[in-house]
């Protein structure tokens, strides 16, 4: 392969920044971690909460996480929705705010752009308001309370808070989330009737449609809603709920459009069955006072039918808060499980196993308990075996969170691959991008088509002629192929789209993908074809300015400098420079040769959070995300091990603004603990590694068919990072690199680590 050529690797000592030493961490208190160990407790699920930093582009510095409860891939994610959730991106929270509006049922990890925040549920004391919710985007909630992180806690499948409604009252929430159901207790003042309000309406980006039936005589609440967008593209699909309380209410109120239902000093108070639709829709349940002031509320989601739902939430039927939560938080140590550090400082295992949490929150199941889906193309169909996913994006997805997935959670990354393959079958190309049962499709590239050929490079049970023909087929589909095919390039102008670079070097890029699915399948014609096809991203590359660089139709290249923006997604000339992970010994080349490629690498990772306007690097975004490993495939791992103790040293921690970016489902969370145990998918679309030595001397990594076992050892007795060594199972491998398929099976990875610099980074 390209990365494995030249075996030399430069060191040289101070040229990047200090880097994280073994003696370090030593100087914080250590925490051991063994088989069976509780490591939820290391999880802080309010750590990307808070901005690290201030936008550079609107949202560019929101991480978009929310704390609430949920279950690994879930259905439901049962969280707060605060005041200031337009500037939380999906999450819906920031740490900043001091009044919950609403807590939902649903809940997209990461991104920037709004999503999800369906069904808000929200105690409540006093009267209602005269005027119910109209239902605008962002509309303030009449229903908010004010809140302090002093009463307030979040755990891997828990969040409880003590809220203070407009009147005065202290009101206690506890949530517990599973799969499909969740359960939530509301504790109000003894004697007090409070009240429990679903606005179902509301949601993040705004309703089209929601529909509500409750039932008084049980309080019963089902329905559905109907989302518009995502990332202002068409995002439709539609969610349906039940939520029933423990008993049946005194009195039961529904709005639509900004009215009661009937007249304010009625709102069919004990009246009959009500039942409402339009944008906005909701319902207020007065609850008679009980014994100790607790009202139980069970809910469950589908996306099939409210029959979908209801017979979600039997199948998984929540006896109980404690119950649920106990029960959740096991199956999160289960997938937790699969990383057991030997010992490392408690600030260490709380980054890391949170995002392991982050990364495992998603994609999320979007089939009910028995199968039943809806399609991307709106049919109903059946997962038998598996689980139908959706938040799968694969722009973001293919640079880290599939190859994590694929190492520690093959059952869901095969999911999630079947999924994609349904997806393809269902509307004619692979999607890059769903949300719920749509398929919005918002970054640009073929990101599907990479992570079908990593899903088939990784071992994952994935029929590489089917994948090869769904690939195929989404070439023919992708928008500007016309141009892409004619020209060999994606142009701009009144032809081609502002950040035409940025596709032509991703289509490039799943060409390569296409070209190793093509192999895979015994169909070397076809790869011969994309493998040529994945060179491309040479038609962009300006040999004058040495950039990646927009060409009009008539092949002109337009003027560029290192931080022109124009033409590309998310980021700058130079950011995107790096882009070409198929063929870094022919982007080397291109550069001017293999040392000046390794010059220039070295003040790229001078700096590392330099915002998607810069000319170096910017780690909280993907564009940046695969250029440390290059440094292997370079020849000098000194500079991948430098930026990735760098990065996390000094971008990522335990705290709220502990995500240097959006986390778009995971990604930024997933290039952490890829980059904290040295595995680096250098090349997507294949099984290719670059190696570095993990931060703790010794790790072990449940992975498909066996036990991984990462060791760090000194030589000298010191504690360093320069690597003078590297051993597979007691034998020297000639540099940083493997194949995963050489370690599936089990393995040890062993270091030797000097405090010395060497030319030779990997000589054994």
């Amino acid at each position: 392969m390209a990365a494995a050529a030249g075996l030399l690797i430069e060191m040289r000592p101070g040229a990047h920044g200090r880097t994280t030493r073994a003696s370090d961490l030593a100087t914080q208190t250590a925490d051991a971690v063994s088989a069976g160990d509780d490591l939820a407790k290391f999880v802080d699920p309010f750590i990307g909460t808070a901005q690290q930093r201030h936008d550079v582009i609107p949202g560019d510095g929101v991480a978009g996480a929310f704390p609430g409860a949920a279950a690994p891939f879930g259905m439901v994610q049962w969280s707060p929705d605060t005041n200031g959730r337009a500037a939380a991106g999906s999450g819906g929270y920031r740490y900043t705010d001091s009044v919950i509006d609403g807590f939902s049922l649903t809940h997209l990890h990461g991104t920037s752009c709004p999503a999800a925040q369906d069904i808000s549920i929200m105690p409540s004391t006093g009267s209602y308001p005269f005027y119910p919710p109209t239902g605008a985007v962002d509309e303030p909630s009449l229903w908010g309370a004010g809140f302090s992180h002093g009463d307030e806690s979040a755990t891997p499948g828990r969040y409880s808070v003590q809220v203070t409604s407009p009147v005065g009252d202290r009101i206690g929430v506890d949530l517990a989330a599973g799969a499909h159901a969740a359960i939530g207790r509301f504790s109000f003042p003894a004697g007090v009737a409070g009240s429990l309000v679903l606005d179902v309406g509301r949601r993040a980006d705004g309703a089209g449609r929601a529909d509500l039936h409750v039932d008084s005589a049980t309080g019963e609440v089902s329905g559905s809603v109907t989302s518009r967008v995502f990332c202002r593209q068409p995002a439709v699909s539609t969610l349906y709920f039940v939520a029933r309380p423990d008993r049946p209410p005194a009195a039961v109120g529904t709005w639509s459009a900004g009215r009661w239902s009937l007249s304010p000093d009625v709102a069919d108070e004990g009246g009959p069955t009500a039942t409402s639709r339009s944008a906005s829709v909701g319902v207020w349940l007065r609850m008679p006072p009980a014994a100790d002031g607790a009202v139980m509320l069970r809910a469950a989601v589908s996306y099939t039918s409210v029959e979908g739902a209801r017979a979600n939430l039997e199948a998984e039927y929540p006896s109980s808060v404690d119950a649920v939560a106990s029960a959740t938080r096991a199956e999160w140590n289960r997938r937790l499980s699969t990383v057991c550090v030997a010992s490392a400082p408690r600030s260490e295992l709380r980054t890391l196993y949170t995002a392991l949490y982050h990364a495992m929150l998603g994609p999320g199941a979007v089939s009910d308990a028995d199968g039943t889906y809806r399609g991307w193309d709106g049919s109903t169909a059946a997962a038998q075996g598996w689980t139908a996913r959706s938040g799968i994006a694969g722009w973001d997805a293919y640079r880290s969170s599939f190859p994590l997935l694929a190492m520690l959670a093959p059952d869901v990354a095969t999911d999630t691959a079947w999924s994609l393959m349904a997806g393809a079958m269902q509307t004619g190309s692979v999607p890059g991008w769903t949300l719920a049962t749509s398929r919005p499709d918002v970054m640009p590239g073929d990101g599907g088509t990479v992570l079908l050929a990593e899903a088939v490079a990784l071992g994952l049970p994935l029929d590489p002629a089917q994948a090869l023909a769904a690939a195929l087929a989404s070439a023919a589909r992708r928008p500007f192929a016309a141009e892409y095919d004619r020209l060999g390039f994606v142009p701009v102008g009144h032809a081609g789209p502002a950040d035409a670079v940025s596709i032509t070097l991703e289509y490039a890029l799943a060409d390569f993908a296409t070209a190793q699915l093509a192999l895979a399948a015994n169909r070397p014609e076809i790869a011969a074809t994309f493998t040529e096809r994945s060179t491309r991203w040479r038609s962009v590359w300006d040999p004058v300015s040495k950039l990646p660089a927009p060409r009009s139709t008539d092949g002109g290249f337009l003027p560029v400098e290192p931080t022109t923006l124009p033409g590309y997604t998310e980021g700058t000339a130079a950011q995107y420079s790096w882009l070409v992970p198929q063929d870094p010994d022919g982007l080397a080349e291109a550069m001017g040769g293999r040392r000046v490629a390794v010059a220039r690498l070295a003040d790229f990772l001078a700096r590392l959070d330099d915002g998607p306007i810069g000319a170096h690097a910017e780690m909280g975004n993907q564009p940046s995300l695969l250029v440390p490993w290059l440094g292997g495939s370079f020849g000098a791992v000194d500079l991948t091990i430098d930026a990735l103790d760098r990065t996390r040293r000094t971008l990522f921690r335990d705290t709220p603004d502990g995500l240097p970016g959006n986390d778009d489902t995971g990604g930024l969370s997933a290039w952490y603990v890829l980059a904290w145990l040295g595995l680096g998918p250098v090349q997507p679309g294949t099984d290719l590694l670059i190696v570095t030595p993990p931060v703790a001397p010794s790790v072990e990594i449940t992975l498909p068919h066996g036990q991984l076992r990462l060791v760090n050892q000194q030589v000298g007795g010191v504690d360093g990072r320069t690597p003078v060594g590297l051993r597979r199972d007691g034998e020297p491998l000639p540099g940083p690199w493997t194949r995963f398929r050489d370690l599936s099976a089990g393995a040890t990875l062993t270091w030797s680590l000097s405090d010395q610099p060497t030319v030779r980074g990997t000589q054994n």
